[in-house]
């Protein structure tokens, strides 16, 4: 059951969290009120929450709705809460015309009404526009037949080089979403789970060919620029900046984890009786250059750079603690 719904408006911003995830979701929502100048609701799907927890959350206005898992079994590297994302697709949220669903690992820093105006679904291709195949576990020995079975089962049924999305961010049109999505995408999950690398190869499998492309400033992976072997982290514009893997939680030294900390604060002056402008509206002229810049970063790593970049995603961290320990911190 929904709590805390009183008045209700046409759009809806959602994220999801479970009780490890509260800073996150409370982090997301303050850059979401302090910067984007969401006009429409805002709601937590609660995984598993206490009651008092989630009271933080309605005593802000925000929107609270309780989901059950809908299986106990993870995969490989997420946990099982990250399938409460397919609650999205429920008659529970049709009673909202427009629905954008972030990540908690986002901070927002501009306006995203332009997203309150999808017609069908939009996403962002997903990260160096890696093709449907690439979202599930290829056939290994070790695996056994059945998932064999399901790899050789999904190619005859789909063209595993289309781009697939990301789904740290999704807007859509309710409308445009079958009665019966939640049924279909367990089904999915039951045929194709074992070789998932996470809900988001489930949602690309029920949304195929149905997507629309967003520009990459709404779903920016690469928060900074950084030339191999050289960890300079450098902001660039963007609407909703994504951490997949260098989460702002973990250091403190870097621009976006100030900042990171800085959102989880202001969290407390969540008001949503009273609403702020946008801190930005980006351009159209402003998207499109950007557009240019992310799309020449997504796409121009060779697999040379991918493994230098990987070695310094490990090794930044390792000096960093090594840093620490020799300073006795």
């Amino acid at each position: 059951m929904l709590v805390g719904a009183d008045r209700m408006s046409k759009q809806v911003l959602v994220t999801l969290a479970d009780r490890n995830y509260v800073p996150q979701a409370k982090q997301l929502f303050s850059s979401v009120y302090h910067n984007s100048g969401w006009k429409g609701d805002y709601l937590l799907l609660a995984h598993k929450i206490p009651d008092h927890t989630a009271k933080w959350f309605t005593d802000k206005g925000i929107l609270v709705l309780p989901v059950e898992p809908l299986s106990k079994k993870g995969f490989d590297k997420h946990p099982s809460t990250i399938l409460s994302k397919f609650y999205l697709f429920t008659p529970e949220l049709r009673r909202w015309k427009k629905v954008v669903f972030l990540d908690g690992d986002i901070i927002v820093e501009a306006s995203l009404q332009a997203l309150a105006h999808i017609k069908d679904f939009g996403a962002v291709p997903d990260i160096h526009f890696m093709p449907l195949g690439g979202q599930f576990v290829s056939p290994r020995p070790n695996r056994g037949d059945g998932h064999k079975k399901a790899f050789y089962e999904l190619e005859r049924g789909y063209d595993l080089r289309e781009v697939a999305f990301n789904s740290g961010m999704m807007a859509f049109d309710t409308g445009a979403i079958e009665d019966d999505a939640l049924e279909a995408l367990m089904l999915l999950y039951k045929r194709y789970g074992r070789i998932s690398n996470s809900e988001q190869s489930i949602l690309n499998l029920y949304l195929y060919k149905r997507w629309q492309h967003l520009p990459l400033v709404y779903d920016n992976y690469f928060p900074y620029h950084r030339p191999s072997w050289k960890p300079r982290y450098k902001p660039t514009m963007a609407v909703v900046q994504h951490f997949l893997w260098d989460k702002p939680w973990t250091r403190k030294d870097r621009h976006f984890d100030r900042l990171w900390a800085q959102n989880l604060a202001m969290s407390e002056r969540i008001d949503l009786g009273k609403r702020a402008p946008p801190a930005r509206v980006l351009s159209h002229a402003e998207v499109q250059a950007q557009e240019r810049f992310l799309t020449k970063v997504n796409g121009g790593v060779g697999p040379m750079r991918k493994v230098m970049h990987a070695a310094v995603d490990w090794a930044d961290p390792m000096i960093g603690k090594v840093g620490r320990l020799v300073r006795g911190k």
